[in-house]
Protein backbone atom coordinates (compact mmCIF):
# COMPACT_ATOMS: atom_id res chain seq x y z
CA UNK A 1 0.00 0.00 0.00
CA UNK A 2 1.17 3.36 -0.81
CA UNK A 3 1.21 6.38 1.87
CA UNK A 4 -0.65 8.72 1.10
CA UNK A 5 1.46 11.45 2.29
CA UNK A 6 4.60 12.45 1.21
CA UNK A 7 7.67 11.68 3.56
CA UNK A 8 11.58 10.97 3.40
CA UNK A 9 13.27 8.57 5.38
CA UNK A 10 17.29 9.60 6.27
CA UNK A 11 19.22 6.81 7.76
CA UNK A 12 22.80 7.51 8.61
CA UNK A 13 24.89 4.89 10.40
CA UNK A 14 28.30 5.52 11.59
CA UNK A 15 30.04 2.19 11.48
CA UNK A 16 32.30 1.69 14.35
CA UNK A 17 31.19 4.67 16.38
CA UNK A 18 30.31 4.24 20.10
CA UNK A 19 29.80 5.49 23.23
CA UNK A 20 33.88 6.13 24.10
CA UNK A 21 34.22 7.79 20.44
CA UNK A 22 30.82 10.35 20.95
CA UNK A 23 33.00 11.49 24.21
CA UNK A 24 36.29 12.07 23.24
CA UNK A 25 35.00 13.94 20.00
CA UNK A 26 32.96 15.86 22.59
CA UNK A 27 35.50 16.83 24.61
CA UNK A 28 37.94 17.81 21.61
CA UNK A 29 35.53 20.13 20.24
CA UNK A 30 34.18 21.37 23.83
CA UNK A 31 38.24 22.15 24.96
CA UNK A 32 39.78 23.44 21.92
CA UNK A 33 36.67 25.75 20.96
CA UNK A 34 36.46 26.68 25.25
CA UNK A 35 32.77 25.87 24.72
CA UNK A 36 30.97 25.60 28.18
CA UNK A 37 31.36 22.18 30.03
CA UNK A 38 27.65 21.10 29.77
CA UNK A 39 28.53 21.40 25.61
CA UNK A 40 26.30 18.79 23.58
CA UNK A 41 26.99 17.50 20.14
CA UNK A 42 24.23 17.02 17.52
CA UNK A 43 24.06 13.31 18.06
CA UNK A 44 23.95 13.51 21.90
CA UNK A 45 21.03 15.32 20.96
CA UNK A 46 19.10 12.93 18.75
CA UNK A 47 20.30 9.78 21.45
CA UNK A 48 17.31 7.77 22.82
CA UNK A 49 18.76 4.41 23.42
CA UNK A 50 20.99 2.12 22.35
CA UNK A 51 21.10 -1.66 20.75
CA UNK A 52 22.35 -4.94 21.16
CA UNK A 53 24.54 -5.56 18.08
CA UNK A 54 25.87 -8.96 18.45
CA UNK A 55 25.66 -10.33 15.31
CA UNK A 56 24.11 -14.57 15.28
CA UNK A 57 27.43 -15.99 14.96
CA UNK A 58 29.71 -13.85 17.52
CA UNK A 59 29.46 -11.34 20.14
CA UNK A 60 31.23 -9.26 18.36
CA UNK A 61 29.26 -8.33 14.96
CA UNK A 62 30.68 -6.78 11.88
CA UNK A 63 29.99 -4.21 9.09
CA UNK A 64 28.30 -7.14 7.26
CA UNK A 65 25.86 -8.80 9.60
CA UNK A 66 25.62 -5.02 11.34
CA UNK A 67 24.48 -3.53 8.55
CA UNK A 68 21.78 -6.52 7.50
CA UNK A 69 20.39 -6.32 10.71
CA UNK A 70 19.33 -2.96 10.35
CA UNK A 71 18.28 -3.12 6.53
CA UNK A 72 16.60 -6.60 7.03
CA UNK A 73 15.38 -6.20 10.48
CA UNK A 74 16.93 -9.68 11.56
CA UNK A 75 20.36 -11.04 12.94
CA UNK A 76 22.69 -12.77 10.27
CA UNK A 77 26.39 -14.22 10.66
CA UNK A 78 28.86 -11.88 10.44
CA UNK A 79 30.21 -11.44 6.75
CA UNK A 80 26.89 -11.95 5.67
CA UNK A 81 25.73 -9.13 2.73
CA UNK A 82 21.72 -9.00 2.72
CA UNK A 83 20.96 -12.78 3.27
CA UNK A 84 20.05 -14.23 6.70
CA UNK A 85 22.17 -17.23 8.89
CA UNK A 86 20.71 -19.64 6.32
CA UNK A 87 22.57 -17.35 3.25
CA UNK A 88 18.95 -16.72 1.99
CA UNK A 89 18.15 -13.63 0.42
CA UNK A 90 15.86 -10.97 2.86
CA UNK A 91 14.45 -7.90 1.67
CA UNK A 92 15.75 -5.00 2.67
CA UNK A 93 14.30 -1.55 3.97
CA UNK A 94 15.81 0.40 0.73
CA UNK A 95 13.74 -2.34 -1.37
CA UNK A 96 10.63 -1.91 0.32
CA UNK A 97 10.92 1.83 -0.28
CA UNK A 98 11.54 1.13 -3.71
CA UNK A 99 8.53 -1.19 -3.87
CA UNK A 100 6.34 1.22 -2.29
CA UNK A 101 7.30 3.83 -4.92
CA UNK A 102 10.53 5.74 -3.44
CA UNK A 103 13.17 6.87 -4.88
CA UNK A 104 15.87 5.24 -3.30
CA UNK A 105 20.02 6.36 -2.80
CA UNK A 106 22.94 5.32 -0.89
CA UNK A 107 25.83 7.90 0.47
CA UNK A 108 29.35 6.59 1.82
CA UNK A 109 32.92 7.36 2.23
CA UNK A 110 33.87 3.40 1.90
CA UNK A 111 33.64 1.68 -1.17
CA UNK A 112 29.81 1.94 -2.30
CA UNK A 113 30.31 -1.98 -2.82
CA UNK A 114 31.59 -2.65 0.75
CA UNK A 115 29.78 -4.09 3.80
CA UNK A 116 27.13 -1.48 4.95
CA UNK A 117 25.88 -0.01 1.56
CA UNK A 118 25.87 -3.76 0.20
CA UNK A 119 23.81 -4.68 2.95
CA UNK A 120 20.91 -2.57 2.03
CA UNK A 121 20.53 -3.26 -2.16
CA UNK A 122 22.76 -6.43 -2.62
CA UNK A 123 22.23 -10.07 -1.51
CA UNK A 124 25.61 -12.11 -1.24
CA UNK A 125 26.87 -14.94 0.96
CA UNK A 126 30.00 -13.32 1.91
CA UNK A 127 30.95 -9.25 2.26
CA UNK A 128 34.45 -9.60 -0.13
CA UNK A 129 32.11 -10.59 -3.16
CA UNK A 130 32.44 -6.92 -3.98
CA UNK A 131 32.05 -7.79 -7.72
CA UNK A 132 28.88 -9.69 -7.61
CA UNK A 133 27.93 -7.09 -5.64
CA UNK A 134 28.19 -3.99 -7.66
CA UNK A 135 26.88 -6.08 -10.67
CA UNK A 136 23.68 -6.14 -7.90
CA UNK A 137 23.63 -1.86 -7.38
CA UNK A 138 23.13 -1.44 -10.99
CA UNK A 139 20.72 -3.91 -12.43
CA UNK A 140 17.21 -4.82 -11.68
CA UNK A 141 15.35 -6.67 -9.46
CA UNK A 142 12.06 -8.41 -11.61
CA UNK A 143 10.42 -8.55 -8.32
CA UNK A 144 10.76 -4.97 -7.79
CA UNK A 145 10.50 -3.55 -11.39
CA UNK A 146 12.21 -2.74 -14.56
CA UNK A 147 14.36 -0.46 -13.18
CA UNK A 148 17.83 -0.71 -10.69
CA UNK A 149 16.79 -0.45 -6.83
CA UNK A 150 19.42 1.91 -6.14
CA UNK A 151 18.56 5.94 -7.70
CA UNK A 152 21.65 7.67 -6.32
CA UNK A 153 24.90 6.31 -5.41
CA UNK A 154 27.82 8.47 -4.15
CA UNK A 155 31.54 7.46 -2.69
CA UNK A 156 34.21 5.34 -3.66
CA UNK A 157 34.52 1.95 -5.26
CA UNK A 158 35.19 2.97 -9.13
CA UNK A 159 36.98 0.08 -9.22
CA UNK A 160 34.66 -2.74 -8.84
CA UNK A 161 32.81 -0.71 -11.69
CA UNK A 162 35.55 -1.35 -14.00
CA UNK A 163 36.71 -4.47 -16.17
CA UNK A 164 40.01 -6.39 -16.37
CA UNK A 165 41.75 -5.08 -18.22
CA UNK A 166 39.89 -1.16 -17.48
CA UNK A 167 38.32 0.53 -20.68
CA UNK A 168 41.09 3.59 -21.43
CA UNK A 169 38.28 5.47 -23.31
CA UNK A 170 37.69 8.72 -21.76
CA UNK A 171 35.89 9.27 -18.77
CA UNK A 172 36.26 5.57 -17.63
CA UNK A 173 38.20 4.52 -14.16
CA UNK A 174 41.65 3.38 -14.71
CA UNK A 175 41.72 0.94 -12.25
CA UNK A 176 39.75 -2.48 -12.03
CA UNK A 177 39.49 -4.46 -8.91
CA UNK A 178 37.33 -7.08 -10.96
CA UNK A 179 38.06 -10.43 -11.60
CA UNK A 180 36.30 -10.33 -15.13
CA UNK A 181 35.08 -8.42 -18.30
CA UNK A 182 32.10 -6.97 -16.93
CA UNK A 183 32.40 -2.83 -17.38
CA UNK A 184 29.61 -1.68 -15.00
CA UNK A 185 30.33 1.48 -15.60
CA UNK A 186 29.60 1.70 -19.08
CA UNK A 187 26.64 -0.92 -18.91
CA UNK A 188 25.17 1.46 -16.44
CA UNK A 189 24.89 4.33 -18.11
CA UNK A 190 23.88 2.31 -21.50
CA UNK A 191 21.47 -0.02 -19.96
CA UNK A 192 19.60 2.10 -17.09
CA UNK A 193 20.46 5.39 -18.29
CA UNK A 194 22.85 5.97 -15.53
CA UNK A 195 24.82 9.78 -15.08
CA UNK A 196 28.14 8.71 -13.74
CA UNK A 197 30.21 10.86 -12.49
CA UNK A 198 33.94 10.58 -11.19
CA UNK A 199 35.65 13.69 -10.54
CA UNK A 200 35.36 16.69 -8.37
CA UNK A 201 34.34 19.18 -11.10
CA UNK A 202 32.13 16.54 -12.35
CA UNK A 203 30.45 16.59 -9.11
CA UNK A 204 30.49 20.20 -8.33
CA UNK A 205 29.04 21.23 -11.63
CA UNK A 206 25.68 18.45 -10.50
CA UNK A 207 22.63 20.07 -10.09
CA UNK A 208 20.04 19.10 -8.17
CA UNK A 209 17.26 19.21 -11.32
CA UNK A 210 20.34 16.67 -13.07
CA UNK A 211 17.84 13.66 -13.90
CA UNK A 212 18.56 10.42 -11.75
CA UNK A 213 19.89 7.63 -11.70
CA UNK A 214 22.92 8.70 -10.85
CA UNK A 215 26.81 7.40 -10.01
CA UNK A 216 29.36 9.56 -8.13
CA UNK A 217 31.86 7.18 -7.52
CA UNK A 218 35.02 9.59 -6.71
CA UNK A 219 37.71 7.46 -5.96
CA UNK A 220 39.09 4.02 -6.49
CA UNK A 221 38.62 2.38 -3.43
CA UNK A 222 37.49 4.05 0.08
CA UNK A 223 37.62 7.83 -0.01
CA UNK A 224 40.26 9.47 2.38
CA UNK A 225 39.88 10.11 5.98
CA UNK A 226 38.49 13.42 6.16
CA UNK A 227 41.87 14.85 7.86
CA UNK A 228 43.72 14.19 4.80
CA UNK A 229 41.27 14.65 2.25
CA UNK A 230 42.24 16.71 -0.72
CA UNK A 231 39.32 19.32 -1.07
CA UNK A 232 40.04 20.09 -4.86
CA UNK A 233 40.22 15.84 -5.36
CA UNK A 234 37.16 14.86 -3.57
CA UNK A 235 33.61 15.95 -2.28
CA UNK A 236 33.35 15.65 1.71
CA UNK A 237 30.70 13.29 3.16
CA UNK A 238 28.62 16.69 3.94
CA UNK A 239 28.79 17.81 0.62
CA UNK A 240 27.99 14.85 -1.15
CA UNK A 241 24.89 14.33 1.74
CA UNK A 242 24.20 17.73 0.76
CA UNK A 243 23.75 17.02 -2.92
CA UNK A 244 22.37 13.75 -2.71
CA UNK A 245 18.94 15.02 -0.69
CA UNK A 246 18.93 17.97 -2.87
CA UNK A 247 18.81 16.02 -6.14
CA UNK A 248 16.49 13.12 -4.09
CA UNK A 249 14.23 15.71 -2.75
CA UNK A 250 13.94 17.86 -6.45
CA UNK A 251 13.22 14.28 -8.45
CA UNK A 252 10.64 13.60 -5.82
CA UNK A 253 8.89 16.52 -5.73
CA UNK A 254 8.62 17.17 -9.72
CA UNK A 255 5.97 13.93 -9.48
CA UNK A 256 2.58 14.59 -7.68
CA UNK A 257 2.34 12.79 -4.61
CA UNK A 258 0.29 8.93 -5.66
CA UNK A 259 3.47 8.75 -8.05
CA UNK A 260 6.27 9.31 -6.17
CA UNK A 261 5.67 9.45 -2.25
CA UNK A 262 9.08 10.85 -0.91
CA UNK A 263 12.86 9.22 -0.90
CA UNK A 264 14.54 6.73 1.18
CA UNK A 265 18.38 7.22 1.79
CA UNK A 266 21.17 5.40 3.88
CA UNK A 267 24.05 7.59 4.26
CA UNK A 268 27.58 6.59 6.59
CA UNK A 269 30.22 8.08 7.51
CA UNK A 270 32.00 4.63 7.02
CA UNK A 271 36.07 5.71 7.46
CA UNK A 272 35.49 6.18 11.16
CA UNK A 273 35.69 2.55 11.81
CA UNK A 274 38.13 1.78 9.35
CA UNK A 275 40.84 4.76 11.65
CA UNK A 276 39.69 3.05 14.59
CA UNK A 277 41.19 -0.12 13.19
CA UNK A 278 43.81 1.40 12.15
CA UNK A 279 44.20 2.87 15.91
CA UNK A 280 44.32 6.03 14.35
CA UNK A 281 42.67 8.74 16.71
CA UNK A 282 43.48 11.79 14.74
CA UNK A 283 41.73 10.39 11.48
CA UNK A 284 38.87 8.42 13.98
CA UNK A 285 38.04 12.02 15.34
CA UNK A 286 37.74 14.08 12.33
CA UNK A 287 35.44 11.59 10.77
CA UNK A 288 33.51 11.50 13.44
CA UNK A 289 33.10 15.83 13.34
CA UNK A 290 32.69 15.87 9.92
CA UNK A 291 29.81 12.91 10.38
CA UNK A 292 28.28 15.28 12.79
CA UNK A 293 28.49 17.94 9.97
CA UNK A 294 26.64 15.70 7.55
Amino acid sequence: MRPTKRRNLIFMISDGFGIASETMAREYVQTTNNYPLEWASTLDDLLVGTTCTHSSNSLVTDSAAGATAFSCAQKTYNGAVGVNHERKPCGTILEAAKLAGYMTGLVSTSRITHATPGSFAAHVVHRDMEDLIAQHMVSSNSSLGPAPVVDLMMGGGRCYFAPQPPNEAAGNPTKSCRLDELDLWQFAQQKYGYTAVSTRKQFDDLKATDKLPLLGLFTDSHMSYEIDRDAAEEPSLTEMTQKALDMLHTATTAHNTSAVPGFFIMIEGARIDMAAHDNDPASHLHDIIEYWNA
